[in-house]
């Protein structure tokens, strides 16, 4: 990269080696190292550049200006350190000197990441800094125990696999898993697994960079949950938009409180709804009308109606909402006489959801309620949806309930006018 003695020399960085005319030549070499872009950091001492540190990348990759002051760092630690050694091979020739073995060690050291060896048994040879910091373990503690020790419980029969792809000489890179820290805490982690070859290239034990992705992982769970509950708002919008007119135009209440009935147990994902109503005949007289959905009529004709009880009280008198996850674990639940709970043969519920049906002037007009054989089944959103969707029912109802009062008297006026004339021509 430069010649020996260069002063000031600055870093070399390579993009994408496969496109680079002047790397030409070597371009199946990259191929087969799966090398695609290339750093090169000058080692430099008072007598110039002796030496490099190269960093290598398996995708195309250009390095900041941070990562580049970082390596310079690190390069200048490793001048240093073989400046230092070669002085002391000076007055001990018989001094073994690795100044690559030495390059490695600090990188690693300094690294932030875990990395870590192990044999072909799954044993813990070596561990640095990092993986100290992100496992909790020292050194001391894990070196020498099996690799499995930090595989989260749900994982734990990856590692087998991961070895076998070692011992046939094989990579593997950016492999996003699981891992326990000392503490006992489950993090997320993107691993690279290496083979580590002897002399004659005999695969001798894995070499692992693990690098903790938790709060990557975190920031994307929370982006998907935001981005869900954004989907989900704008869909329960939409229907209720789409819902609106439709109960708005429907002036028979027989019909309307069938399609508020059978829109709203799909919107909230119920196996089952009702909706129990009070109607006022031409007598005057008041009496309660129920109609069904997601079920025949046949599972309900013989049982009672629904009764001012602890547990749909609330909803009959227009106190709001009700959400239960579990019915039966409820203190309402199984109060009052004569059944204390659900009547022989009752379709089976554990998640409960209910709202009234209040009209503009207070009266309330009727209650939706709606089961689960599941617990746990009925949520938030799902009470937002119901406390839409129950609002523009009132209001489809008031405005049935008008119009057959206007039918009515109209009714109750020709009659009446007939009458008058038939008298008159007595």
């Amino acid at each position: 990269s430069w010649p020996p003695g260069t002063t000031g020399a600055e870093p070399i960085v390579i993009s994408d080696t496969l496109i680079d005319e002047g790397l030409s030549a070597f371009r199946d070499t990259f191929i087969h190292e799966r090398v695609r872009a290339l750093a090169f950091i000058p080692l430099e001492r008072d007598r110039g550049v002796f030496g490099k540190l190269a960093l290598y990348y398996a995708e195309p990759y250009t390095c900041g200006e941070s990562e580049l002051a970082v390596a310079k760092l690190i390069a200048g630690h490793v001048a240093l350190a073989i400046e230092r050694q070669r002085a002391q091979s000076s007055q001990a020739q018989s001094q073994e000197f690795d100044p690559a073995a030495l390059h490695v060690a600090a990188i690693v050291e300094s690294s932030d990441d875990a990395i870590v060896t192990k044999d072909l048994n799954g044993l813990i040879t070596s561990w640095n800094k990092g993986a100290e910091r992100i496992f909790g373990y020292t050194a001391a503690e894990i070196i020498g125990k099996p690799v499995a020790t930090l595989a989260a419980p749900d994982v734990l029969n990856e590692m087998p696999g991961i070895l076998d792809k070692i011992r046939r000489g094989e990579r593997v890179d950016h492999y996003e898993t699981r891992r326990r820290t000392k503490s006992g805490e489950i993090i997320h982690v993107s691993l690279t697994v290496s083979p580590v070859r002897d002399a004659s290239g005999r695969v001798i034990g894995a070499s692992k960079i693990a690098r903790d992705i938790s709060e990557r992982k975190r920031i994307e769970s929370e982006r998907a949950l935001l981005l869900s509950r954004e989907q989900q708002a704008r869909k329960t919008a939409e229907l209720l938009n789409r819902v609106g007119p439709l109960l708005a135009t429907e002036l028979s209440l027989g019909k309307l409180v069938q399609s508020v009935t059978d829109v709203a147990t799909e919107l909230v994902g119920a196996e089952f709804g009702s909706f129990f109503h009070n109607v006022v005949n031409e007598g005057g007289e008041s009496y309660m009308l129920y109609t069904l959905s997601g079920v025949p009529r046949e599972a309900f004709e013989k049982f009672p109606m629904p009764r001012n009880t602890q547990l749909f009280g609330p909803t009959f008198n227009g106190e709001g909402i009700v959400r239960i996850d579990d019915v039966k674990l409820d203190p309402r639940y199984g109060k009052n006489p004569p059944h204390y709970g659900m009547p022989k043969g009752h379709l089976p519920v554990r998640s409960y959801l209910a709202a009234p049906v209040i009209s503009r002037s207070g009266e309330v007009l009727g209650g939706l309620f709606f089961g689960h054989s599941m617990p746990s089944m009925f949520t938030e959103q799902h009470e937002s949806i119901l406390a839409g969707l129950a609002a523009q029912a009132a209001i489809a109802m008031d405005n049935a309930r008008l119009f057959e009062q206007a039918q009515w008297a109209q009714k109750e006026l020709k009659r009446s006018n007939e009458e008058q004339i038939g008298r008159a021509h007595v």
